[in-house]
């Protein structure tokens, strides 16, 4: 993470994203529950995140990988469902 981006976000020249979260996350060693939970009321907590920020440090090639796996079986599910209906 680059020192500009965090004077952007200082002097409110560049919006956060949930990618910048995540690393931000990583980097500090905390969970999105962690983070938010003085914010939110959540009986459960959530899933661990730490795979996802994972997913920010790989390149390019890699996270299309898994974006493709995941959207074959995002079809592979919902055929199923429409089968069982």
């Amino acid at each position: 993470m680059h020192l500009v981006i965090f004077g952007q976000l200082e002097t409110n020249n560049t919006v956060g994203s949930i990618s910048l979260i995540l690393e931000l996350c990583s980097l500090y060693g905390i969970t999105l529950n962690e983070l938010y939970c003085d914010y939110l009321e959540i009986d459960s907590d959530l899933r661990d995140l730490t795979n996802i920020s994972g997913y920010f440090k790989l390149n390019e090639d890699y996270r299309s990988i898994i974006d493709n796996n995941i959207a074959f079986l995002n079809k592979l599910q919902n055929k199923l469902q429409d089968k069982e209906d």
